[in-house]
């Protein structure tokens, strides 16, 4: 006779192993790796100035300007740093109204994404750290150097903090998935070709 396992619990085991299965990075092995690092910072560069040159999907086109960097987790840890070095540089040179946006929020975020794959490796820990990562980003930007980096809106009181925190883990899940599954992607066409 088979154990029974209630489905409640089963729904329960599902979703402990979809947030804390330890995530498979696997690396690529590349001798000269710096054409692939300037090619990733140079894209993640232009996606993050299409805002200004694209008028609406350009919007929507700079929040994936996180993904470069977090595919440079495929090359190494250096290659992480790097790339986003060198997109904060060419974006100096591209467009210096997003200079202060990249290093801050999608940038911050690449990277955190990149390095919690390689050190973390569980979905949980890596959207929790990334989405406290892009927090402290933004208040940078906001308190420190007093760019208004979420336009009109006042931040004055906790309960704006707890939702703006709410808004960066809700954003920073889905863009860790889809990042995911294009890594996946990724590693799948490289391994078969």
């Amino acid at each position: 006779m088979k154990d029974y396992i209630p489905k409640k619990v089963v729904k329960n085991l599902y979703i402990y192993r979809y947030l804390f299965h330890p995530l498979v990075v696997t690396k690529i092995y590349i001798r000269n790796n710096l054409p692939q690092i300037a090619l990733l910072s140079a894209l993640s560069a232009l996606l993050q100035s299409s805002g200004n040159y694209i008028p609406v999907i350009g919007l929507f086109m700079s929040a994936f300007s996180t993904f470069p960097v977090m595919i440079a987790s495929l090359i190494s840890k250096r290659g992480i740093i790097y790339t986003y070095i060198i997109s904060t540089l060419l974006l100096l040179i591209l467009q210096p109204s997003e200079f202060f946006t990249f290093p801050f929020t999608t940038g911050l975020l690449g990277v955190s994404f990149g390095l919690g794959l390689i050190l973390l490796k569980k979905r949980a820990w890596i959207i929790s750290v990334s989405s406290i990562t892009l927090i402290f980003g933004i208040m940078i930007l906001l308190l420190l150097f007093k760019f208004p980096i979420l336009g009109p809106i006042q931040i004055t009181s906790f309960f704006d903090y707890a939702i703006l925190l709410g808004c960066s883990f809700i954003y920073c899940w889905i863009f860790f998935d889809l990042g995911n599954i294009l890594l996946r992607k990724i590693v799948n066409h490289l391994v078969t070709s």
